[in-house]
């Protein structure tokens, strides 16, 4: 990733900082903006772009209005926000999942994305919770339901291959109509039989979800002993709550957002 300061310390790239970002914004009005201003302006928060040799960053613009992606209210059942590693891209990105079941269907659909492992994991989160849902005070047959989901790259990444942990509690979520919790990411991912793995990049993770406006964090109690590792300022920022396991994740996700 291409460090901002580094390529907005050349003029010839502000018009093209300034055309990606006004684009990226959705087209409002842009003042033209001098050098100095523009790096002014990307101190103070963020807003994804690209220059004209196809290198990715991240810059900031908080003239173009809020950036808060995850809101600090309770989202409707089924809506969980994760952030995973899109490895052919070599990039996190933040993700938001929405699960709607249907009784009296047997179908299981995703949308909003072609990638193998994002489709992976939501497959694995979903046979997890068929085995377990009974754990969860599920009493129904989960496979008597159509599952939609749908996921939304906020930073769009093409893939990710670990968030089965953010699928499984937004079908939980979806199917019991209870919400989660308000500007929460959940972070994890599990085998079939629900073995959680450490989450790696949680450095990068997080500081993409304060970014995006989060509160607080749940992550695999595996990765406790890795919060020693992370920045002091970037912890102060988030409370972080742990899981010994995908159903007791669900109960921390779903419980604080009644």
């Amino acid at each position: 990733m291409v460090e901002p300061a580094l390529r907005t310390q050349n003029p010839a790239f502000l018009p093209t900082i300034q055309r990606k970002i006004k684009e990226a914004a959705g087209g409002p009005s842009l003042e033209v903006l001098d050098l100095a201003s523009l790096l002014k302006i990307i101190t103070s928060n963020w807003r994804r772009y690209y220059d004209d040799l196809g290198h990715e960053a991240f810059v900031t613009c908080k003239e173009l209005g809020a950036l808060q992606m995850i809101p600090d209210t309770p989202l409707d059942p089924g809506d969980v926000f994760s952030a995973g590693y899109d490895e052919d891209e070599g990039r996190y990105s933040l993700s938001r999942i929405q699960v709607q079941t249907n009784p009296n269907g047997h179908r299981f659909n995703i949308v909003g994305t072609a990638g193998k492992g994002i489709k992976d994991s939501a497959r694995m989160a979903y046979e997890y919770l068929n085995g377990n849902a009974s754990k969860m005070g599920i009493d129904r047959d989960i496979t008597t339901y159509d599952t939609n989901i749908q996921v939304i790259s906020l930073m769009q990444a093409k893939d990710a291959a670990d968030l089965e942990v953010a699928f499984f509690v937004g079908m939980v979520s979806a199917l019991m109509g209870r919400f989660v919790a308000a500007g929460l990411v959940i972070l994890g991912n599990m085998s079939l039989h629900g073995v959680l793995s450490p989450v790696h990049g949680l450095g990068d993770k997080l500081r993409i979800a304060i970014d995006s406006g989060v509160r607080r964090v749940i992550l695999p109690s595996v990765n406790s002993r890795d919060l020693a590792d992370l920045p002091g300022e970037l912890l102060e920022k988030l409370q972080i709550d742990f899981y010994g396991d995908p159903t007791k994740a669900a109960y921390k996700a779903i419980a604080v957002g009644e």
